[in-house]
C-alpha cells in the first residue's frame, strides 16, 4: 500500500469535528505565520533603517568635524575625534578615517586595524552615506561610511553594533509569538466550538441512522436549529417516519406472505400426491414431501436442477424415456396427462408406476412462468387392477366352467358308472376288458379336467384344515418331477408356521409351478424351493397389507425366463406358451391362492429364470387338530336302503345299479319334493332309508340345500349326503354346517360310494 493510500485510509477514519478543527488550525497557523512574517519583516526593516540613520548622523557629524583637522593635517585631533565618537556612543564599536584611495589614516582599534575590514565601505555616487553589514569577531556590525566634504579628503567610518537592536527585535518577536499562540488557541477553541456546533447535529444524524439501521424505528433526531442542519434533521425524521410506515406495511405484507406460504406448505404436505414446480427454464423450484419420497430427492438437493434429472420417467413396456411433461405443457400451454404404463425411476433406481398431470403456472397477466406437476404412486393400484382383471376373467371363465362341469360330470357319472358295472362282468373277454379299462382311464382324465375347471369356478371353495406346508411341498414337487432331469433343493425351517389350507389344492399349485419350472430347463437344473415365516408389519412387502403374518413360499428356477408381455398374461385362462399346454395351470394356481386369501407374484427376465412368490395366511390355531369320522349311525343290519335324488335319469339309473350291486335297496327321486314324499311314506311303512344321497342343485325344482333342512324336520336322525358336479356353492366345502353327513363329488365310481357307505357301516 502506498504512503498516500495509507494516509488516506487513516484520515478517512478521523471524525468530521477533528477534520474541521485541524483545518481551522491549519488556516490559523498559516495566517499567523504569514502575518508574523510580514510584521517581523516590516518592523525589522524599520528598526534597521532607523539604526542606519542614527549611524549616518553620527558619521556625518564626525565627517564635518574632521574637515578642519584634515586641512591642518592635525592627526592628533583626528585621533581624538574618532576616539570621542566611539566613547560617546554606546552603539559605536569603532571609528576610523580612510583617504579617497581607501587607505586608513587613523582608527580606534587598539591592536591594529583588523583584516576583516580591509575592504573599505565606499558609498555609492549621489548617496549621502553607505551602510555595509559586516560579520566580525565581535558579531554582526553595520559599517556606515560618510564622505568628508565631497570625498576628496576621504571617508569617515563608524561601526554600529546590531546587538541591542537584535535583542529588542527578539523581545518583540517573542511577544508577538506569544500573542500569536494565544490568538491561535483562542481561534482553535472557537473553531472547535463551531465544529461541534456544526458536527453535533451531524453526529446526531449518524447516531440516529445507526440506531435505525439496528431496527430502532422509534428513534428521532432532535432539531435544535432552523438552519440547513435543522432542515436536514427534520427531513431525516420525516424519512424515518415514512420508512417506519413502509416497513410496517412490508412487515404486514411479509407476515401475510409467510402465513400464505405456511398455508401453502401445509396444503402441499397434506396432499397425498407428489407436487413439483419448475421455472420457465424447466429447473426445479419446489418439491413437497410426497414428491421427495417418490423421487428420492430432497428439496435442498433438487432445487435448481433440471426436471428430467429429478423426474425420470420411462414407458413400462418399451423401457424408452417418455416425453417430458414440461415440454408438453410449454408447447401446448394446457393441462396434460401422462400416458399409461409410465414408470418413475427414483434416485436409487427404484421403479414405480405413476399417474400424473402437468399444468402451466400463470402470473397475473396470464403469462406462463413455470410448470406444476402433480403425480401419485399407482403401483399398488396398477397391481390391484391387474389382479381384479384376472379375477374377473377367472370369474367369467368360472361361470362357464361351472355350467360345463355340472353337465359334463353328470355324463361322466353315467359313463364311469356303466364302465365300473361292466368291468364286474366275469364273462368279459380280455380284449373287451382292456377296451373298457382304456375308456375308464380316458374318463378319469376327463374327470380331472372338470376338476381343474371347478377349481377356479366360483364354487371351487377350498376344504381347509390346519397343517404344515413342508410335507405337501416336498411330496408334490417330487411327484411331478418324476422322469425329468431336474432336482429340487429345499430350504424349509422346522419352525415354519402352520397354515389353514386345502391340501389337494395347494398340492396342485405346487405341481403346476414346479412342472413349468422343470419345462423351462430342458437341459436339467435345480429348482430352489424356500419357505419362511413373514410378519409384514416388521418386513413390509409391496402389494400385501402391512398388518398380518404369512408363510412365504418361493419357487425359483434358472431357466429361460419370460418377456414382459408374456409375464403379464401368464395367469390368464387358456394362455400358454407350450404347444401341449391347456393354459389352465397358472390360472388355476392364481384362483386357488386367492381363495386361500393369499397372494402370488412372479418375477422373470429372459435368460435369468423365474421366481414365484406365494404368501399364505398363518392359521389362527398353531396346533394340528385330528379330524375323526363321526361314529356310524346305529343300524341292525349291514345292508340297508339308499335313497338317490337326482334330476338326471341316467345318473339315477347308474347310482341304482351301483348300490344294488353292493347289496342295498334303492329308492329314486327326481327332486326334493318327491324325495320328501317318499321319505314320509317310508317313515309310515317303517322302512326309513339308511342314507339319502341328494343332488345339490335341481334346475326348476327343490335342490339338496333346501330339501335337507325339511327332511331333518321330518326325521332329525336322518343321514343325508350331498352330491354335486357343479361346485358353485360352499355347501360342498362345509357340508356339515348345512346338515349333511358326507359329500360325494361327481363323477363318482363304486369305490368312492363304498368309502362313503363304510363310514356308516353300510
Amino acid at each position: 500500500m502506498s504512503m498516500n493510500s495509507l494516509l488516506f485510509s487513516h484520515l478517512s477514519r478521523v471524525g468530521l469535528a477533528w477534520k474541521f478543527s485541524c483545518l481551522a488550525l491549519l488556516v490559523i497557523l498559516s495566517m499567523s505565520i504569514g502575518f508574523y512574517s510580514m510584521v517581523d519583516s516590516t518592523i525589522a526593516g524599520n528598526i534597521f533603517s532607523e539604526h542606519r540613520g542614527k549611524g549616518a548622523a553620527i558619521a556625518s557629524n564626525l565627517a564635518t568635524n574632521l574637515v578642519e583637522p584634515l586641512m591642518l593635517d592635525n592627526m592628533v585631533k583626528i585621533q581624538l575625534l574618532l576616539k570621542n565618537v566611539e566613547e560617546s556612543n554606546e552603539d559605536v564599536v569603532y571609528a576610523f578615517l580612510a583617504d579617497a584611495g581607501g587607505n586608513v589614516l587613523s582608527h580606534t582599534f587598539p591592536g591594529g586595524f583588523p583584516g576583516d575590514l580591509k575592504k573599505i565601505n565606499i558609498p555609492a555616487e549621489n548617496k549621502p552615506y553607505g551602510a555595509l553589514l559586516i560579520e566580525t569577531e565581535k558579531g554582526r556590525i553595520v559599517d556606515v561610511a560618510v564622505p568628508v566634504l565631497d570625498g576628496s579628503f576621504g571617508f569617515a567610518h563608524i561601526g554600529l553594533s546590531r546587538k541591542d537592536i537584535e535583542e529588542k527585535l527578539n523581545i518583540f518577536r517573542q511577544s508577538f509569538l506569544l500573542i500569536s499562540v494565544l490568538f491561535s488557541i483562542l481561534a482553535i477553541g472557537v473553531s472547535v466550538y463551531l465544529s461541534r456546533l456544526l458536527t453535533n447535529p451531524l453526529k446526531a444524524l449518524v447516531h440516529g441512522a445507526e440506531k435505525i439501521g439496528r431496527g430502532d424505528l422509534e428513534h428521532r433526531v432532535v432539531a435544535v436549529s432552523r438552519d440547513e442542519v435543522g432542515i436536514v434533521a427534520a427531513a431525516f425524521n420525516h424519512m424515518v417516519e415514512s420508512l417506519q410506515k413502509d416497513i410496517g406495511r412490508r412487515l404486514q405484507t411479509e407476515k401475510e406472505l409467510a402465513a400464505e406460504k405456511e398455508r401453502l406448505a401445509v396444503t402441499l404436505r397434506s396432499i397425498g400426491d407428489g407436487v413439483i414446480t419448475t421455472d420457465i427454464g424447466g429447473n426445479i423450484v419446489l418439491l413437497n414431501k410426497v414428491a421427495e419420497n417418490l423421487t428420492g430427492w430432497s428439496q435442498e438437493g433438487a432445487v435448481g436442477k433440471d426436471l428430467e434429472t429429478v423426474f425420470r420417467i420411462i414407458n413400462e413396456l418399451t423401457r424408452q424415456p417418455c416425453e417430458s411433461p414440461f415440454e408438453k405443457v410449454m408447447s401446448t400451454g394446457q393441462i396434460v396427462g401422462l400416458a399409461n404404463h409410465t414408470l418413475l425411476i427414483d434416485k436409487n433406481g427404484r421403479e414405480r408406476s405413476i399417474a400424473d398431470s402437468g399444468a402451466p403456472i400463470l402470473d397475473r397477466e396470464s403469462n406462463v412462468i413455470g410448470v406444476v406437476l402433480v403425480f401419485r404412486d399407482v403401483t399398488e393400484q396398477a397391481r390391484t387392477d391387474k389382479e381384479l382383471l384376472k379375477i374377473k376373467k377367472l370369474e367369467s371363465v368360472g361361470l362357464l366352467a361351472g355350467g360345463i362341469a355340472h353337465d359334463f360330470n353328470n355324463l361322466l357319472v353315467a359313463i364311469l358308472g356303466n364302465i365300473d358295472m361292466s368291468l364286474l362282468d366275469n364273462t368279459l373277454t380280455e380284449g373287451t376288458r382292456k377296451y373298457l379299462q382304456d375308456a375308464e382311464k380316458a374318463s378319469m382324465r376327463a374327470r380331472n379336467l372338470t376338476q381343474q375347471l371347478l377349481t377356479f369356478a366360483r364354487g371351487g371353495e377350498p376344504v381347509k384344515e390346519t397343517t404344515s406346508l413342508a410335507e405337501i411341498v416336498e411330496d408334490s414337487a417330487n411327484f411331478v418331477l418324476s422322469g425329468l432331469p431336474v432336482t429340487c433343493r429345499y430350504d424349509i425351517p422346522d419352525t415354519l408356521w402352520l397354515v389353514e389350507i386345502d391340501k389337494g389344492q395347494i398340492s396342485q399349485v405346487v405341481q403346476n409351478i414346479v412342472i413349468n419350472a422343470g419345462h423351462s430347463m430342458p437341459g436339467g437344473g435345480v429348482i430352489e424351493i424356500n419357505c419362511e415365516n413373514l410378519d409384514v408389519s416388521l418386513s413390509p412387502q409391496v402389494g400385501i397389507p402391512q398388518d398380518g403374518k404369512f408363510v412365504k413360499m418361493t419357487i425359483m428356477d434358472h431357466g429361460r425366463g419370460m418377456e414382459a408381455d408374456v409375464l403379464e398374461k401368464i395367469f390368464d385362462p387358456y394362455f400358454s406358451t407350450k404347444e401341449e399346454g391347456s393354459g389352465l395351470g397358472l390360472a388355476i394356481t392364481h384362483s386357488i391362492i386367492k381363495k386361500h386369501d393369499g397372494y402370488i407374484f412372479v418375477e422373470s427376465e429372459p435368460g435369468k429364470g423365474t421366481i414365484f412368490s406365494l404368501f399364505l395366511p398363518v392359521a389362527k390355531e398353531q396346533t394340528i387338530v385330528n379330524v375323526h369320522v363321526a361314529p356310524p349311525h346305529e343300524r341292525s343290519s349291514t345292508r340297508g336302503t339308499i335313497m338317490v335324488m337326482d334330476d338326471e335319469e341316467m345318473v339315477r339309473q347308474v347310482a341304482e345299479a351301483m348300490f344294488q350291486q353292493m347289496g342295498h335297496d334303492v329308492m329314486l327321486a327326481r327332486d326334493g319334493d318327491e324325495a320328501l314324499q317318499l321319505y314320509e311314506e317310508a317313515i309310515a311303512s317303517g322302512k326309513t332309508p339308511d342314507l339319502v344321497v341328494m343332488d345339490l342343485t335341481i334346475p326348476g325344482g327343490m335342490g339338496g340345500r333346501e330339501a335337507v333342512s325339511r327332511l331333518l324336520e321330518l326325521d332329525p336322525s336322518a343321514r343325508v349326503a350331498v352330491s354335486s358336479g357343479y361346485s358353485n356353492d360352499p355347501v360342498m366345502a362345509d357340508f356339515e354346517k348345512y346338515g349333511f353327513v358326507a359329500a360325494i363329488v361327481k363323477p363318482y365310481q363304486m369305490s368312492e360310494l363304498e368309502r362313503v357307505l363304510r363310514q356308516f357301516s353300510l
